[in-house]
């Protein structure tokens, strides 16, 4: 490690740079968890300069490097892990040192005593009102969902696993602990949760989501990969919509409409699960020269735009009381509201607040979530939901083309924030959804399978999206793992159809009670009350004659609905256990062994050499100033500026 040459190092989000001074690797190094060489003892004897020990294990700052296998503390030599507990506390929870340990350890805590604060504060204002924050109350269910979220978040990261594979996604943790609060004897605060609370935090957590994709997005490189990204976001997306939309009904013997949907919901990747190791990817230098974890990330951010409005569209339809043609304007009117919406509001944000004022940054951010969570809700009420998802995307997307980049990035940053906080109410709350003892082997087994031929259709698709681009097919490949975890999306939406059931036939009474004018008898009973079905639609006959200007469906129909809507439930619920580990796992093996990564000379090493990589780029050019980027680069077999070769370089999260 002493011998190695330091000027060839030096790792940034933006890209791999190369400096021999150290002081600069220190302003460039940001929040990749990388390994720099760093500054060399200026006390050293004899001239000889050491290293810092990798900056891990207590003895990190010692002079001369660490010998043996009898070193009794937590150090590092500069090339390989030794002592007792560095393995473990150095390389895979992170703790660089005691010290780390210790800051770790209160982190945690003090995050737990936050959480009881904010119960206590709850309690203390909804006492005299009733026992809504004491156990068996609303209150205190969501509240147990969000505190054991956030704790079991932060521990799961802390799961040492080997062959360097990634961490789980904290996402499962909150996912599992909703499911326990729920279903578990004894602890089953959960099943108190009001469902219209339920559905408010999951809507607010779904505005979250759309924002920050619509500001996060990398409009650069959808610029000029403006045919690319787009290919690959949509298309494994609606194929696999398609593909749940037949087989669902021929396997789950869903109706048409609810099987489409069910398509939709299982059809968007989980950015919170392929981001993270495309930066690790590129951070490694893994792929870059063809721009695979740039386009992946780019594509990942997107795709779920076509799921959540794909889905809304056809839950407007199925829970309509018009005819096709209606619905089909309805349709039609959700798309052009909210792109018209969401373009006005988009607009308004270039003016308002003022640039020049302070803290614009937070006031730009009151704005757009204010607004996103304004459209949602909105549309909820006069039944056009999927102009509210459109809009807020459309929003968001438009109003930050009109800020500087550093301001579009602070706005992102506080996006994480909020997020930290939505991310265990979403899929806890998901998780307190499903009823365990509702779940049928046998329809599991049914979903399973569906999940295992819709998928592997979505993989094909894929990695036939980056066809034509002159990447290897090692790399296609690694496209189609990198499109197998699904989470966020799923937990957005996947109970949604359920809440709407539930929302439509609760405590709905047949036959209804009449005003007196005509004789009870004329009502047409239960028995009488049949259900017909149309090619798309489950319809009912016409309401009892003392009935008017009321729509509701039969017991026969809400009962339909709600066990199709459990359906959809359990089956998003499990594509999120099954996909998203599996995906990170796969994913973090596959990356090292299928992308290549090059040195400046051009001279390609298979897969992650010790130490840390070389990346350059190898370009020619050519009359017109223009260059070529290994023939088949970020351009795509097109040529580029100059200026953007090391533009396609850079990921922007």
């Amino acid at each position: 490690m002493a011998n190695m040459d330091k000027s060839n190092f030096g790792v940034t989000n933006e890209g791999f740079v190369h400096s021999d001074n150290y002081s600069d690797l220190d302003s460039q190094k940001q929040e990749l968890p990388v390994f720099y060489p760093p500054k060399s003892s200026e006390n050293s004897e004899g001239g000889e300069e050491h290293f810092y020990h990798m900056h891990k294990g207590s003895q990190h700052e010692t002079k001369d490097p660490i010998e043996g296998d009898n070193e009794p503390g937590c150090g590092l030599n500069g090339d390989k892990l030794l002592g007792k507990c560095a393995l473990f506390w150095g390389t895979q929870c992170g703790c660089e040192s005691e010290e780390e340990l210790i800051i770790g350890l209160r982190r945690v805590g003090s995050r737990v005593l936050m959480a009881i604060l904010f119960w206590a504060f709850f309690w203390s204002i909804t006492a005299l009102g009733g026992r809504f924050a004491l156990p068996g109350g609303n209150l205190f269910g969501v509240l147990m969902v969000f505190i054991f979220g956030i704790v079991t978040e932060t521990l799961i990261v802390l799961i040492p696993l080997p062959f360097g594979l990634p961490n789980l996604p904290p996402l499962l943790a909150s996912l599992f602990m909703g499911i326990i609060l729920r279903n578990v004897p004894g602890i089953s605060v959960a099943k108190e949760i009001d469902p219209d609370w339920s559905f408010t935090l999951r809507q607010m957590a779904l505005g979250i989501i759309l924002g920050e994709a619509g500001v996060e997005v990398d409009k650069e490189m959808m610029r000029k990969l403006k045919t690319v990204v787009p290919r690959l976001a949509f298309s494994p997306c609606l194929t696999e919509a398609i593909a749940y939309g037949i087989f669902s009904h021929l396997i789950l013997d869903l109706p048409w409409l609810w099987s489409f949907m069910l398509g939709f919901v299982c059809g968007a990747v989980a950015p919170a699960c392929v981001v993270p190791s495309m930066i690790r990817f590129q951070a490694k230098g893994l792929g870059v020269a063809h721009g695979v974890p740039t386009l992946l990330m780019a594509a990942a951010s997107i795709d779920d735009i076509i799921a959540i409005n794909g889905f809304n569209i056809l839950l407007t339809i199925t829970f309509s009381t018009g005819g096709i043609g209606f619905d089909l304007l309805n349709a039609l009117f959700e798309i052009v509201f909210g792109f018209a919406f969401g373009i006005v509001t988009g607009l308004l944000m270039w003016i308002f607040p003022d640039p020049r004022q302070h803290n614009i940054v937070r006031d730009r951010t009151i704005l757009l979530v204010g607004t996103s969570w304004l459209l949602i809700f909105a549309t909820n009420i006069i039944e056009v939901p999927g102009a509210g998802t459109l809009g807020t995307l459309t929003c968001s997307f438009v109003g930050s083309i009109g800020w500087p980049e550093q301001q579009m990035e602070a706005v992102g940053h506080n996006y994480k924030a909020l997020w930290f906080l939505f991310q265990p109410l979403l899929f806890g709350l998901t998780g307190a959804n499903v009823d365990l003892s509702q779940m049928k082997a046998h329809t599991v087994g049914l979903a399973v399978a569906c999940m295992i031929i819709c998928l592997a259709i979505r993989l094909t698709v894929a990695g036939n999206a980056v066809s034509f681009l002159g990447w290897t097919h090692k790399e296609k490949f690694l496209t189609s793992i990198a499109w197998i975890p699904k989470a966020t999306v799923q937990a957005a939406i996947g109970g949604t159809a359920l809440d709407y059931s539930k929302s439509l036939c609760d405590d709905l009474t047949w036959p209804p009670l009449c005003n007196g004018t005509d004789p009870i008898e004329n009502a047409t009973t239960t028995e009488s009350m049949e259900t017909t079905t149309t090619f798309l639609l489950n319809t009912t006959t016409p309401e009892p004659k003392c009935v008017y200007s009321y729509k509701y469906p039969s017991p026969t129909t809400c009962a339909n609905y709600l066990n199709w809507g459990t359906i959809i439930l359990q089956v998003s619920v499990l594509v999120i256990i099954i996909t998203a580990p599996v995906g990170v796992f796969l994913i973090g093996l596959a990356g090292p062994r299928l992308l290549d990564v090059y040195d400046p000379e051009g001279e390609e090493a298979k897969g992650i050499e010790n130490g840390s990589p070389k990346v350059g780029i190898s370009k020619h050019a050519s009359d017109d100033g223009s260059v070529h980027i290994y023939e088949s680069s970020l351009s795509f077999e097109e040529e580029v500026p100059e200026n953007l070769a090391s533009e396609v370089l850079q990921t922007k999260l």
